[in-house]
C-alpha cells in the first residue's frame, strides 16, 4: 500500500512537472509570435533571393565538386572545400563585378557630410565603406576617414584630437553637433522680434510706426501728456529729445 501510494505520489508529481513545462514552452512560444507580429507589421524590406537562387542552382555542382577523368575515361566526382568563405567570394565575383566595385569607390571617395546630419552620414557612410575595405583596412584608417568627410563648421566645433576608433569620432561628433543646435536655440529665442527694430529709409529717416503716439508732442517738440511709449528710452525718442 506505501508502495503504491508513493508511485501514485511520484506519478502526480510528474504530471505537475509536465504540465509546468508544457506551460513555460507555450508562454515562450506566445512571446516569440508576439516579436514576429511586431516585425511584420512594420512590414520592413525583404530579399527575395531570385537572382541569388538561380545562380546558386546553376553553379552550386561546379563550386561543390571537382570532376576528374581516370586512365579509362570514366568521371570521378570529388568533394571540394566549399565553405562560409569561398561562398562570399564566388557570390561577390558574380553580384559585385569591377566595375560596379570601381563606381563605389568612387563615390565612397567623393561622400562628404554636407547639409546631411551625424546620424544619417554615420549610416551612409558605414555602408559605402563596406565596398572599399583596402581604403579603410583597418579601425584607425576608418576613423581618421570619417572625420576627414565631416563639415568643417562641425569640426571647429569638436577640437583636437587623435581618434583611434570610428565610435569615438563618432561620439565627439554627435555631441558637438547636439551642443551646437542648442547654441542656435538659444540665440534664436533670444533674437528681437522684427517689429521692435527700427528701420531706416534710403533717406536715413526712421519709417515711424504707425501703431505708437509718437506725433503727441507740444509746439516745442515736446511730447505732449498724452503721448504713448511702450518701451524704454530709444534711439527715435533721443532724436526727437529737445
Amino acid at each position: 500500500m506505501a508502495e503504491s501510494n508513493k508511485a501514485m505520489s511520484e506519478a502526480v508529481q510528474s504530471l505537475a512537472e509536465a504540465r509546468a513545462a508544457t506551460s513555460t514552452s507555450k508562454a515562450a512560444t506566445t512571446e516569440i509570435a508576439a516579436v514576429h507580429k511586431e516585425n511584420d507589421e512594420k512590414k520592413p524590406p525583404k530579399y527575395d533571393g531570385k537572382d541569388a537562387d538561380i545562380w546558386w542552382t546553376n553553379h552550386k555542382d561546379n563550386l561543390t565538386t571537382k570532376v576528374t577523368y581516370d586512365e579509362d575515361g570514366y568521371e570521378e566526382v570529388e568533394t571540394t572545400e566549399f565553405g562560409w568563405k569561398e561562398f562570399k567570394k564566388a557570390l561577390r565575383a558574380e553580384f559585385f563585378p569591377p566595375h560596379m566595385k570601381k563606381r563605389k569607390r568612387i563615390e565612397f571617395e567623393k561622400f562628404e557630410q554636407g547639409d546631411m546630419s551625424v546620424q544619417d552620414f554615420y549610416t551612409k557612410y558605414l555602408e559605402l565603406s563596406r565596398f572599399v575595405p583596402e581604403l579603410v583596412p583597418n579601425e584607425q584608417e576608418r576613423a581618421q576617414k570619417f572625420e576627414e568627410k565631416l563639415d568643417v563648421n562641425l569640426l571647429s566645433h569638436m577640437g583636437a584630437g587623435d581618434f583611434t576608433t570610428l565610435k569615438d569620432v563618432y561620439a565627439r561628433a554627435s555631441n558637438a553637433e547636439r551642443i551646437e543646435e542648442r547654441r542656435k536655440a538659444a540665440v534664436k529665442m533670444k533674437a528681437p522680434a522684427k517689429e521692435d527694430i527700427p528701420h531706416f529709409d534710403k533717406g536715413n529717416n526712421f519709417s515711424q510706426d504707425r501703431s505708437r503716439n509718437y506725433d503727441n508732442r507740444g509746439s516745442k517738440g515736446n511730447f505732449g501728456k498724452g503721448a504713448q511709449v511702450s518701451r524704454p528710452l530709444g534711439v527715435l525718442e533721443f532724436v526727437y529729445a529737445p
